[in-house]
């Protein structure tokens, strides 16, 4: 299986899951602010009624998000911006596929199907963080 981190805007990847980062006290990471830009503020209004505060490792799965083309947008806590190194980061991406992986495992489809869905999900993690 052939990987790849594509760089763009997160509202018009065309794919099962865009992931973006939030850092603790609801700071949205650049990739965050263009999804959410684009959405109205459709991701502040969440995280401003306390669905998730951004602590490492937390994540929250939205759907149907406005003006964005992708099914699904996974918000992952990456901890305080100023303390964020490899460590924050490593538990960013398990907590990632970790939430990932649950998704797909529920998710009433053929394997065939799944495999495929994996394969773009993780071709489309394209800004998880390295805009932060």
């Amino acid at each position: 299986m052939e990987f790849s981190i594509n760089n763009g805007n997160p509202a018009k990847q065309r794919c099962a899951c865009v992931v973006v980062g939030v850092f603790e006290t609801r700071i949205l990471s650049e990739a965050a602010k263009t999804l959410d830009k684009s959405a109205n503020g459709y991701i502040s209004n969440i995280l401003n009624n306390g669905d998730m505060e951004g602590k490492t490792g937390s994540t929250l799965l939205l759907h149907n998000v406005p003006n964005t083309i992708c099914n699904r947008v996974l918000l992952v806590g990456l901890g305080k911006k100023s303390e964020f190194r490899d460590r924050e980061y490593r538990s960013a991406i398990r907590s990632t596929f970790s939430k990932l992986q649950y998704v797909l495992n529920n998710l009433f489809i053929s394997n065939k199907t799944r495999s495929m869905m994996q394969f773009v999900i993780c071709l489309r993690i394209c800004e998880l963080i390295l805009i932060a």
